[in-house]
Parts: C-alpha cells; structure tokens; sequence
C-alpha cells in the first residue's frame, strides 16, 4: 500500500467515524483530505500545533478510549506530509482498536 492509499485508508475511517465539533479537528482534516486527495500543498505545522494544544487542554497525551480525544489524534495521524511512520508502527490501527474495533477490522484494506 503506498503512502497515498494508506493516507486515503485513514481518511475514509474518520469520515465513517464522524468528526467531531472541534474546529482545530475539523480544519485540520479538511486540509489532510485536500493534500491527500487533491494534491494541494498545505502547511501542517501550525494546525497540527493547534491539535496538540486541544489535546494538552483535554487530558493530555493519556491513553484513553474518549471518541472525540481518539478522533483527533486520528487526524493528527493523517494531517502531515509524510505518514509512512504511523502506517510502520500501526498507530492509527491501534487508535481504532481503542474505539472497540478489533485488529482485523483495523487493518483490514491495508494489505
């Protein structure tokens, strides 16, 4: 799966997921889907600044199970120009999998 399918693969999750009404989140990924999708260079370091500072203020870097704190850490995964890392250490599988899903759903259209 090449980094593109992979970055595609993640949006489609959190599209299924539902965004949640945090406007960070919400430009963040509408940035992700139009560098990913439509080959549009966009800058995420300050979006991806702005998601970190949500997350400090919102229990911080903690594992939990709490949809919206899972959902933008999902969006983190996929709003940057290089995912090849979260895709190696299945991150973003491992996000999923803290929501309820199980190992092969997460993974499966990976392949």
């Amino acid at each position: 799966m090449t980094e593109k399918e992979y970055a595609i693969h993640m949006i489609r999750w959190i599209n299924k997921l539902g965004l949640p009404d945090i406007e960070p989140a919400k430009r963040a990924f509408f940035m992700a889907k139009s560098f990913w999708k439509e080959g549009n260079t966009e800058n995420f370091e300050a979006i991806k600044n702005e998601l970190w500072l949500w997350v400090d203020n919102n229990g911080g870097p903690r594992i939990t199970s709490e949809r919206d704190m899972v959902i933008v850490r999902m969006i983190m995964c996929v709003a940057s120009e290089d995912v090849t890392e979260v895709r190696d250490m299945g991150f973003f599988e491992d996000l999923l999998v803290s929501l309820g899903f199980s190992y092969d759903e997460a993974y499966e259209g990976t392949e």
